[in-house]
């Protein structure tokens, strides 16, 4: 899906900031714990995880098995949890076009727009970051190690009964949709494990998330941290109603 911009929700000063290149970034932690916080959508406990449902386990040790049928299981990696992520909503270019007077002409569908004004409601401004090609370079040239960036694909992620194993899921998460056989044994990286943050359940296909994400060692952190980003891309802000009252607006 080709994208024609960008949509930051969130308080005036902090899109000021944005604009004036200082970049929020949170770590994935912090992502989980926003949904008992606040509600699922602003926030997502299954962040970089895997859940699993209705599967027949068994957990080994030393000495003795202790099977668990028709167990439900949610697997996380702890080398996620302190990954900083930096996230946007984006516009398709069916959603947004350039009028002749040069001003880029949105307009949300309905279904979006519900979202937006559910999940939202507790931001006064959105910015409109116009060149998403621009911004994607000004990116990849403040982090020229450890960025990953590219859209979220959007899947339930629950293993369900006669389902894959675990492990296979996540790697199929990983290669892109590749088929995987079940019981076959397969083997996996970082970087396959850090793919499972390009991925959430289908509950947030409406979001159309586009991410960045921090993924060397050293960039790693629990705190949210702000990164000083050289901006070419031109952003406007905009009051938030003035896009959530009927989904049209021309800036």
């Amino acid at each position: 899906m080709a994208i024609g911009c960008f949509l930051k929700f969130g308080k005036f000063e902090h899109l000021k900031s944005l604009s004036e290149g200082q970049l929020y970034f949170s770590p994935i932690q912090t992502l989980r714990a926003r949904e008992e916080e606040f509600q699922k959508g602003i926030g997502n406990k299954y962040e970089g995880a895997l859940q699993m449902a209705k599967g027949d386990f068994q957990l080994n040790s030393v000495d003795k098995s202790i099977p668990l049928p028709n167990y439900t299981m949610n697997l996380s990696f702890d080398s996620l949890d302190k990954v900083l992520v930096f996230c946007l909503s984006f516009c398709s270019n069916d959603e947004c076009s350039v009028c002749t007077d040069g001003k880029l002409h949105l307009s949300i569908t309905p279904e979006r727009l519900k979202w937006f004004r559910e999940h939202f409601n507790n931001y006064d401004s959105v910015a409109v970051i116009k060149n998403p090609n621009i911004f994607i370079d000004n990116m990849e040239k403040a982090f020229p190690r450890g960025l990953k960036h590219h859209a979220i694909s959007y899947q339930d992620k629950v293993i369900r009964e006669n389902g894959m194993h675990p492990i296979n899921i996540l790697l199929n998460l990983a290669t892109e949709g590749e088929i995987m056989v079940p019981y076959k044994t397969y083997s996996g990286t970082s970087d396959d494990i850090d793919e499972l943050l390009f991925y959430k359940d289908s509950y947030f296909a409406i979001e159309n998330e586009y991410r960045f994400a921090l993924c060397d060692e050293s960039q790693k952190s629990s705190e949210p941290k702000l990164f000083s980003v050289n901006i070419a891309a031109p952003i406007e802000i905009l009051p938030i109603d003035t896009l959530l009252s009927n989904g049209t607006v021309s800036c």
